[in-house]
């Protein structure tokens, strides 16, 4: 779900037999600190199961809609299929040009899927492949409703099973924004990029990836399967540059709005989309091939979110960072103002898992499902960007055949931009080049080295791994491990041992005495650890700053850690500092 003040817009779906699952996004809002309908009627949940109640009425929904994903939400305010705005991205940046509109009147729409899987070999209308485009658009062509018409609409979204929608507020001010003059973001896995109306939830215009088109006679014939394949599957980031701090978005003044995401398990592309214009999108991509940044190793999926950093502070992305299930991490610097073509260089930083290798193990088959960790780190001889990421096979958390490690990298270019020709010269760190700290509760780890690591064999390698995004936090590492236990029932992942990392960011070591044993100068590699107490598989640690309101006389400047809704006790984190700036040209 994602929130825009008091405006709750939530992600549903549901499991089906076939090629497409339901999917739908509702929204409600948050009144008192509950959560209401229309007419501010209460959505009852029902904590049997997690849904609302039969009679819960979402906000877009012209009757009560409950539990059931496909009533209301903006799959039924999907618009006239003849005036729909679909895109694509068949060479043109600017999504809105003639060559990326996804229509049966595209030629060069019909060559590109002349002679893909599941379409006829002939590129002209009528035939197979246009039944497939029309149907994309939202045609019921397969006549789902067997009412024996196949030109009506077909209101159908398809499931956000892993993406999480976001709002980006592009008018009024910082004190009073105009929801007026705003957008919904949502994915699905029918391979949609939807941009929604925040107030009729009416989208404004959706996004096909030319990397799912394979997908969509699937979809179409929507035959009984017991598999499942993926679209847009990951979390967008949205990025809003706001030059002068009003709040609204002006583009003649500098400002801009970007999309960022990758496809989780839908494939191997990082997207990065110009939302500036709201109804006008332009659009940069980085793959394999075909793209704006030919990356010949981008093949496999990259299911987490994109660290995207500003490094000098000027409101532009100037790199990111990314990693996929083949184990890799990328690294991919911004040279703001040039051409899409030119716009970025980029390459593998690290290669920790079977990618790259001839014949894998089992063992050397790590996957990376979220998305590094990242933090200046500057010590007494050297400054570097420390990325911290855990490997971990989140779909199959009861695994216990891989080799799980945690890797903190040091990536030494920490301000500099580097060229595509050095990127292609870059030697990939692999695990022979880091220190295993595993067993060695004073590492020492010499400048030169590329980072370190800990293999995550406590009690023998019996299936620890990382299922959550790792915290730098003053020079601390935190990052959280799921174990599961002898015997589980493979239809319930959620039984199994969870435990809290804290580590120095530089090496490894520990820094609290967390097993409560010995003293805080004789720290031991069981120091490392605070056992937590939850069940299920627990999320990433969050940091909370209470301020005066909240803490009522305490310690106010106090950090607090928790994971899940499970408090961290003994963190020994430094208070906060309050900073305060000015600008010369103000009164």
């Amino acid at each position: 779900r994602t929130q825009t003040l008091n405006d709750l817009f939530v992600a549903v779906f549901r499991p089906a037999g076939e090629e497409h699952w339901p999917g739908n996004i509702k929204k409600y809002k948050l009144v008192d600190g509950e959560i209401v309908g229309v007419d501010e009627v209460t959505a009852v949940v029902d904590p049997a199961t997690g849904f609302f109640l039969v009679n819960a009425h979402s906000i877009w929904s012209a009757q009560a809609d409950g539990s059931n994903v496909a009533e209301g939400g903006a799959a039924n305010q999907l618009p006239d299929p003849a005036m729909r705005k679909v895109f694509t991205y068949l060479g043109n940046k600017n999504l809105a040009a003639d060559i990326n509109r996804f229509n049966e009147a595209n030629a060069d729409l019909l060559d590109a899927l002349d002679g893909l899987p599941g379409y006829a070999a002939e590129n002209s209308c009528p035939s197979r492949n246009c039944d497939i485009i029309r149907h994309a658009r939202g045609i019921d062509m397969t006549d789902t409703d067997q009412d024996g018409n196949i030109d009506e609409p077909r209101y159908a979204m398809g499931d956000p099973l892993h993406a999480r929608p976001v709002s980006v507020i592009y008018g009024g001010s910082e004190v009073n924004p105009d929801l007026d003059d705003s957008v919904i973001y949502t994915a699905s896995n029918d391979g949609y990029l939807h941009a929604l109306d925040p107030n009729s939830g009416k989208e404004l215009w959706a996004f096909i990836p030319a990397e799912l088109f394979e997908h969509l006679p699937r979809l179409y014939e929507n035959n009984a399967t017991a598999d499942r394949f993926y679209g847009i599957d990951g979390n967008l980031r949205a990025v809003k540059v706001d030059k002068d701090g009003n709040g609204i978005v002006e583009p003649l003044e500098g400002d801009r709005v970007y999309l960022y995401y990758g496809m989780r398990r839908g494939g191997d592309t990082v997207f990065a989309m110009d939302v500036t214009e709201k109804q006008n999108p332009l659009l940069w991509q980085a793959s394999s091939d075909n793209s704006n940044l030919n990356l010949p190793k981008m093949v496999n999926s990259i299911p987490g979110d994109v660290r995207v950093l500003d490094l000098n502070n000027d409101g532009y992305a100037d790199r990111f960072y990314a990693s996929d299930t083949g184990g890799r991490v990328w690294r991919i610097d911004i040279t703001n103002g040039n051409t899409a073509n030119t716009l970025a260089a980029g390459g593998v930083l690290a290669e920790l898992g079977a990618a790259g290798m001839g014949a894998p193990t089992l063992a050397d088959t790590r996957r990376f499902y979220y998305a590094p960790d990242t933090a200046v780190i500057t010590t007494r001889s050297m400054r570097f960007m420390h990325i911290g990421i855990g490997s971990g096979y989140r779909a199959h958390p009861l695994d216990r055949d891989n080799h799980n490690a945690f890797y903190a990298l040091r990536d030494k270019n920490t301000f500099k931009r580097l060229s595509q020709a050095q990127y292609e010269a870059l030697a990939p760190i692999t695990p022979a080049d880091l220190v295993d700290v595993t067993d060695d509760a004073s590492p020492n780890i010499a400048d030169g080295q590329p980072g370190w690591m800990i293999e995550l064999r406590d009690g023998g390698w019996i299936g620890e791994k990382v299922l959550a995004e790792a915290r730098t936090f003053a020079d601390k590492v935190f990052f959280t491990t799921f174990t599961p236990k002898s015997g589980d029932n493979p239809c319930l992942p959620g039984l199994g041992v969870n435990k809290l990392f804290i580590v120095n960011a530089s090496d490894g070591s520990p820094v609290n005495n967390l097993d409560g044993v010995g003293g805080e100068d004789d720290l031991t590699v069981e120091d490392r650890i605070y056992s937590l107490s939850q069940g299920g598989i627990a999320p990433e640690i969050v940091f909370l700053f209470p301020g005066d309101e909240a803490c009522k006389g305490g310690d106010c400047d106090r950090v607090y850690g928790f994971v899940g809704v499970e408090g961290i006790g003994g963190l020994d984190l430094p208070p906060f500092v309050r900073t305060y700036w000015s600008q010369d040209d103000t009164e």
